[in-house]
């Protein structure tokens, strides 16, 4: 059994997604996944009524489902009153929940999440590697595409979804690894991958947790050791940034042109009785304009508009699932289509998995830099991936103050901890 579940869980996160039948409208549709889920689902589920011992709900079983019921009500009043948002996503969410049972039980039967890591890590830079030098294609969210190499995938849907998945394993090894070495190169091999996938926000990210770790640094012996790698590993960044694709497309990204462009063009933007697809709203015009923000900016304006023109929508949003596959604008899309209350019960959720130790804390800022332009929670692998690992980490703190009661208070969620190895 728990090599059965070793390679369930290895299976899910290394696999490509491939639809068996196609959800019309969503790129995202019922997967092989789908099922290996709903059959882990059931033997944890089955398990825990015989068992009739189950311990009581946790913390994050309570805000999870108090989140799960909020966005649920908000989908079906939309659904039923606005023929608007679809049930699937409270339901993908719930899917991706099962992972966090996944991740206690990986630490339960006393499994490797450093082993895990390093195969997720070495298969997907293999790929990435292969893609770039146009041996093999990838499965992005169109299906198999043969040539991916100007902006590689690896073993995941699309260069986004890459970038997260690699910025959550540097998280694990910056605080993990006790090899200065094996630490850093990880590092530079993974954020020379996210310069080959040319995922803007994943580099930024890339950016932000390491700038976080180092600052852990609790003397100044800790703080030379780190810059002894850390410096040298930005030279040689930003002389391959000069050259690569993240470069070229971010050329106009400081031009005044995006902001001026937003802000004229607000007015114009006008509700209709359903949501225009995107093709039908355009893009930004104006001069010099970045052509992400051009296409992203038309979009925001509309779901703004749509989100503040009814005190329904401000607390209970537009319904899950509203914008279609993309608004590009992760903490925008979570606040307009579940409302204040639903986007307020999913940060509490994540609250706690930031409070859970230092890894967790790099990777919610990992996730929340990439949330600003990407909608990353709707991502599969790194949705399931984060909170695996919020699983695997619950149930080792969870043993730990079990075992030493006298640092229960020292190990609650509730408090933010120190970057200590976790």
């Amino acid at each position: 059994m728990p090599y059965f579940i070793y390679a369930v869980v290895l299976a899910l996160f290394i696999l490509p997604k491939i639809n068996i039948i196609g959800v019309e409208g969503f790129n995202a549709g019922l997967r092989i996944d789908d099922a290996l889920i709903l059959l882990m689902a059931s033997l944890i589920f089955s398990t825990k009524m015989i068992n009739r011992k189950a311990p009581p709900l946790s913390l994050f079983e309570k805000k999870f489902f108090i989140f799960l019921l909020v966005i649920t009500a908000g989908t079906l009043i939309n659904s039923l009153g606005y023929n608007r948002g679809t049930i699937l996503f409270p339901i993908r969410f719930a899917e991706y929940f099962i992972f966090f049972y996944l991740g206690r039980i990986f630490f339960s039967v006393g499994y490797s999440l450093k082993s895990m890591m390093t195969v997720v890590f070495a298969v997907n830079v293999t790929i990435a590697l292969l893609q770039y030098a146009h041996v093999i294609g990838g499965f992005t969210v169109r299906g198999y595409t043969p040539d991916v190499s100007e902006r590689v995938v690896g073993i995941t849907s699309g260069p986004w979804e890459l970038g997260v998945l690699l910025n959550f394993i540097c998280c694990y090894f910056l605080v993990n690894e006790k090899s200065s070495l094996k630490k850093y190169a990880i590092l530079i091999i993974a954020t020379a991958v996210i310069l080959l996938n040319g995922s803007r926000m994943s580099l930024v990210a890339q950016a932000a947790i390491t700038l976080a770790y180092f600052i852990s640094a609790s003397s100044i012996t800790s703080i030379l050791k780190k810059s002894f790698f850390l410096i040298p590993a930005l030279i040689v960044a930003i002389a391959v940034f000069d050259g690569s694709g993240v470069s070229s497309r971010s050329e106009s990204l400081a031009s005044w042109d995006n902001i001026e462009s937003l802000t004229s063009s607000y007015s114009n933007v006008q509700l209709k009785d359903e949501i225009p697809t995107w093709d039908e709203l355009g893009v930004l015009k104006g001069g010099d304009l970045d052509t992400s923000w051009s296409m992203r900016g038309i979009k925001w304006i509309y779901a703004i508009k749509l989100f503040l023109s009814s005190p329904l929508f401000i607390l209970f949003g537009v319904g899950s699932g509203a914008f279609g596959n993309a608004l590009d604008g992760g903490w925008l899309r979570i606040l307009t289509e579940w409302g204040i209350i639903g986007s307020a019960t999913f940060v509490a959720f994540f609250l706690l998995i930031k409070n859970l130790n230092a890894t967790m804390r790099l990777m919610t800022i990992a996730f929340a830099v990439n949330m600003l332009m990407i909608d990353i929670y709707m991502s599969y692998k790194v949705m399931s991936f984060i909170i695996f690992c919020a699983g695997y980490f619950y149930k080792k703190q969870t043993k730990y103050a079990t075992n030493n009661p006298s640092n229960l208070s020292n190990h609650s969620p509730s408090r933010t901890p120190t970057l200590k190895k976790q």
